[in-house]
């Protein structure tokens, strides 16, 4: 008899393959990356090409791979992380070439991109925008990138392109890993790849969104549904447990991390968590529900908790200062698709079809089921908040039934090819896993050549650094200091703030952004330089430090829901006088930058009764303020915060009420 000694150290996983292999492919996918990137190779024909080459090489290797070693238990494991050296092999040589990664520094570009600086300038949990703020927008993925690029040396800008080049790495390899909790080997390769191809589309733009989005569902059917994996003699089955304490603890560990990456996900809890609720009181008494959802409840404690670093500040700043949301208010045509739009897509009946006929004796496919109505039951909730003036964007829910119909077509292509002979016996299942992840690598591999021209690739191609930030001094100058400007390149690349941030759908939901713009529009109007000078300094949201205005204007977009086109646009100009005065200074170096300098408070006194109106009204001195009646006081306030979608006419009259005097 043979005998076969079992590891018993803790380090044992290190006497298998699966650590190995991945180490030997991440060192691979690094030293490529060192060298292509930034190399100058002509785009046309090479740059399109190189992605696809990339994917030809890895899917031949993957087909070697599973010939040689297809007995072998970890050979899931090889494949996945070959798949995952070809997806961020192709990812990286696609945008090697260019500075930037898509969007340039537009879009949603620009404040991902200025999260990075600001966080590898050690700058905290503030607001990508507004001094004093803390994050409103979730940014764990900001966080590690930010502090690697500070590690290693690397600019901001470089960083976010090297941060989605190794997300594409790791994804697969995290992506198979949870899978691999609900699936056999197979079926959770598979799973992967399918994700994979779905989160391509975003993986470059908004990284973060599609991180959160591939933890999400395996965490909710392993950790929420309870759904346990049973593999017995070739048979997969699944079953619904309670959470044990170290999996509610994992669980909530899991879910707080991936809240802290993007949050909206999660939102789907609210409808599906009492949907399971009123199933499970169909068939289980009162006692048997508290005991599988309390172990559920503690892993949301869990998961608060740790994400408590993130949301705690935040409502602190709303219960200081109010809260306003306008990010759900950009609402655009396209938002307003339905779940399950198969008609055109063959992924997504096959899914469905497969679903439906798995779901009488399966749990997994039951559960997955649920899901999807809960996700139906979310979009009626988004055209009720539509309706109501508040949108839930719940477009951005509609992306799980992608994934939740994939589970269901590989679960049934499956489920159908087990009924020819000899398919798992002959080890035709192994050729079938190697086609299906071929076959999706060369359609990334063309969504990447498509992309070559679109607005996203156009502007990243277009982006040329500002002289001003070209000149290293400028770093330190601007480091924490507020900005009244409209070169939002600035914001973006430095780490420095703003003052108002150009766009409603972009700012804090405690920025009091209306009010900023307010206070704007009437003191652009002024010719006072010591007013305006002291206005910008001793007003009730930020001291601006720095002021780069071209030609004394500016543009700033104000929420306009539901009106179309979203954005209500508001010109800002200045007198040319405005920032000539004493209190404003050019900076010795950047003779186009302008220093506010210290004004001193007491200035106020010297103010006409319209000026000591404006500034009673825009700022927190409370001698100022008393000196205004109090039913006076309480209409100004009224006035400034009153809803308008016509700026114009609204200056005019408060003018003519209020500062004839002036």
């Amino acid at each position: 008899m043979e005998l076969t000694l079992q590891p018993t150290s803790r380090w044992q996983w290190l006497r298998t393959p699966q650590p190995w292999i991945t180490l030997t492919l991440g060192l691979g996918f690094y030293f490529l990356v060192l060298f292509f990137e930034g190399k100058p190779i002509p785009s046309w024909p090479y740059q399109p090409m190189m992605g696809q080459t990339a994917f030809l090489l890895v899917c031949l290797g993957m087909m070697g791979a599973m010939w040689y070693f297809h007995q072998k238990s970890w050979i899931f494991w090889l494949m996945t992380n070959l798949f995952a050296f070809g997806f961020a092999a192709a990812t990286m040589l696609v945008w090697q070439a260019l500075e930037t990664g898509p969007g340039g520094i537009g879009s949603d570009a620009w404040f991902n991109t200025a999260i990075v600086v600001k966080q590898r300038a050690g700058m905290g949990n503030g607001d990508f925008a507004y001094k004093g703020l803390h994050a409103f927008y979730p940014s764990l993925y900001q966080l590690v990138v930010g502090k690697l690029a500070a590690l290693t040396h690397t600019p901001g800008l470089k960083a976010m392109k090297y941060g989605f080049y190794w997300a594409a790495f790791l994804l697969p390899l995290v992506s198979y890993g949870l899978w691999r909790k609900l699936l056999p080997a197979l079926p959770a390769f598979l799973m992967m790849v399918l994700s994979m191809t779905i989160a391509r589309e975003n993986l470059s733009f908004k990284t973060f969104e599609v991180i959160s989005v591939i933890i999400f569902l395996p965490w909710a059917l392993y950790y929420v549904v309870g759904l346990r994996l049973r593999e017995a003699e070739g048979e997969a089955s699944w079953s619904v447990g309670v959470l044990e304490r170290k999996e509610w603890i994992a669980g909530g560990l899991i879910a707080g991390l991936s809240f802290m990456t993007f949050y909206y996900y999660f939102f789907l809890l609210i409808l599906w968590l009492p949907l399971q609720v009123v199933i499970a009181s169909r068939s289980e008494g009162l006692a048997n529900i508290w005991a599988k959802f309390r172990p559920m409840l503690l892993m949301f404690l869990v998961m608060m908790a740790l994400s408590a670093v993130y949301w705690a500040p935040l409502l602190g700043d709303m219960m200081r200062y109010g809260m306003h949301s306008y990010q759900n208010r950009w609402f655009q045509p396209h938002m307003l698709e339905m779940p399950f739009d198969i008609m055109n897509n063959w992924r997504g009946m096959l899914g469905l079809v497969g679903l439906l006929a798995l779901a009488p004796r399966n749990a997994l496919a039951r559960s997955v089921l649920v899901m999807m109505v809960a996700v139906t039951a979310y979009v009626l909730l988004g055209h009720l908040g539509l309706y109501n003036n508040f949108p839930l964007l719940h477009v951005r829910m509609l992306v799980l039934d992608e994934y939740l119909l994939s589970i269901g077509m590989i679960m049934g292509v499956l489920k159908l090819l087990s009924l020819v002979p000899d398919f798992v016996q002959k080890n035709w299942d192994k050729a079938f896993a190697v086609t299906v992840a071929t076959v999706f690598a060369m359609s990334i591999a063309m969504v990447y050549n498509y992309e070559s021209n679109n607005d996203l690739t156009n502007s990243a191609k277009s982006y040329k650094q500002p002289q001003l930030l070209g000149l290293a001094e400028f770093t330190p100058v601007s480091r924490g200091k507020v900005f009244l400007t409209n070169r939002l390149e600035l914001a973006a690349l430095r780490p420095l703030y703003l003052f108002i941030c150009p766009n409603a759908h972009y700012t804090h939901p405690a920025s009091r952004y209306r009010e900023r713009l307010k206070l704007l529009t009437l003191l652009q109007h002024s010719k006072d330089s010591d007013f305006i000078a002291w206005m910008l300094q001793h007003n009730r949201y930020d001291r601006v430090d720095m002021i780069i205005l071209d030609d004394n204007r500016m543009e700033l977009f104000d929420d306009n829901f539901p009106d179309w086109p979203n954005h209500l646009k508001i010109p800002i100009e200045f007198d040319s006088t405005a920032f000539k005065g004493r209190f404003f200074s050019q900076h010795p170096q950047f003779g186009e930058l302008k220093v506010a300098e210290e004004v001193p408070v007491e200035l106020w006194k010297g103010f006409n009764q319209g000026q000591m109106r404006f500034a009673a009204l825009f700022s927190d001195i409370p001698e100022l303020r008393s000196r205004i009646p109090g039913a006076e006081m309480k209409l100004l306030d009224d006035e400034v915060r009153i809803q308008t979608k016509d700026y114009t006419a609204w200056q005019r009259a408060f003018w003519a009420r209020w500062m004839g005097g002036w």
